[in-house]
This record gives C-alpha cells, sequence and structure tokens, in this order.
C-alpha cells in the first residue's frame, strides 16, 4: 500500500503527513484520512456561507443595475461602475462559458446560471480595500452592496472583507487538497459565523444547527492532541 499512496498521492504531497508524524506511515496515513474528513466538513460549512454570499450581494447588485440602466442583469450589461470593476479580471467570461458548458446547449444561459458559476473570489473582489476610497468598489459599497449585510451595524466593511478573506483562503486550500489540520480551523469557523451574522441571523442559527465543521475539528483535537497548538 505504501507504495501506491506514495505513487498516486504523490510522495512530495504525502511526505507533509510523514513530516508530521515522524515518518511514521501507518500515523502519516491515519493523518491524512483525518484531514480528508476536516476538509469535507469545511466545504460543506463553506457552501452555506458561499450561497448566502453571493445570492445577498447579487440581490443588491441588480437593484442597484436596474436603477440605473433599467436592467438589472447586471451579469450582462453593467452599469459604469460596476463595469469597471468586474472587468478587471475575466471572471464574468469564465463564468458565461461555464454556465453554457452545465446548460449543454439546452438552452442559453440567463442571469442567475451565470451568477452561480461566478467563483467566491468575484464576490471578495468586490468589496472595497483600505485604499479603495475613491474608486468604483467604494462607490458601489456605499450606494449598494452594504444593503447585503443589514446586521452589521458598525462592523467597518474592511471587517466584513477580512472574514471573507479568510473563508476564501481556506477554500483554496481544501479545494487544492492542501493539509489544512495544522491551521487555527476555530477561527476559520468563527469567520464563517462572522459573515452570516451580518447577513442574516435564521441563517446563522440555521447554520449553526446545520454545519459539522466544529465537531469534526473537535474530534481532530482530541484524536491528535500533539498535533493541536
Amino acid at each position: 500500500m505504501r507504495e501506491s499512496i506514495e505513487k498516486y498521492v504523490s510522495a512530495p504531497r504525502f511526505g507533509r503527513y510523514m513530516d508530521s508524524c515522524g515518518g511514521d506511515f501507518g500515523k502519516a496515513l491515519a493523518l491524512y484520512e483525518a484531514n480528508m474528513r476536516l476538509s469535507g466538513a469545511a466545504m460543506e460549512a463553506i457552501n452555506i456561507v458561499e450561497v448566502t454570499l453571493r445570492n445577498a450581494m447579487d440581490e443588491q447588485l441588480r437593484s442597484w443595475n436596474r436603477d440605473r440602466i433599467n436592467n438589472e442583469e447586471w451579469t450582462t450589461l453593467p452599469a459604469a461602475h460596476l463595469a469597471n470593476v468586474i472587468n478587471q479580471g475575466k471572471n464574468l467570461p469564465k463564468a458565461r462559458e461555464k454556465a453554457e458548458k452545465a446548460l449543454a446547449g439546452k438552452r442559453s444561459p440567463v442571469h442567475d446560471d451565470v451568477v452561480a458559476q461566478l467563483s467566491f473570489g468575484t464576490w471578495f473582489f468586490m468589496l472595497p480595500s483600505s485604499g479603495d476610497d475613491r474608486d468604483s468598489k467604494k462607490r458601489i459599497w456605499d450606494s449598494s452592496l452594504k444593503d447585503a449585510f443589514p446586521m452589521r451595524h458598525n462592523v467597518p466593511v474592511s471587517k466584513i472583507k477580512e472574514s471573507i478573506g479568510i473563508i476564501y483562503d481556506l477554500r483554496n486550500r481544501v479545494a487544492h487538497f492542501e493539509p489544512i489540520y495544522s491551521l487555527h480551523l476555530e477561527g476559520k469557523r468563527s469567520s464563517m459565523a462572522k459573515i452570516l451574522h451580518v447577513i442574516d441571523r435564521p441563517i446563522k442559527k440555521w447554520f449553526s444547527e446545520t454545519e459539522r465543521f466544529t465537531s469534526e475539528v473537535e474530534r481532530f483535537r482530541a484524536e491528535w492532541p500533539e498535533l493541536t497548538k
């Protein structure tokens, strides 16, 4: 088995687990499996946050675009400032292409199809940073996207973006099969709850009752105390 694991998981990837386990193959394999459980539970939790965030922001962007050019489908015909933001990358063309492939020629993709294919990073990068006070991101935040977080009260956009960034980073690590067991996972889960808290309290409650990331982290801490910092 060891030869197959090191061949198909790859020695460099599995080597990180071997290093954590002092070269003990059996223990490293158990750690790899534990990391898979953590990653699966993390992705389930992230999915709730991602879908909620996407729909909250899309609702406000639809309204913003409709008020300016009488067309709410901002993925097809974005108004000026929004066009400046989303055209900085290639997110929309990629999302349209993915939507077309998903529909397999059954019909042409519409706005909802494209929105569903936009990456998590799209929503993160739409929010302004501290140096964006005069640009389109800040204008869209002030006139639209702040309302996607109606329960934020005095929480500044920088803190909201920071929490989303933490989730975004975790999502990328999980998607690329990276080990996450050495991270401060309780903090990652807290960031998820913070985002849902500023969007909608019932959704946050549902998340807390549904997600199993917390229990998997607790299980890992109990089973691997030597790797808990």
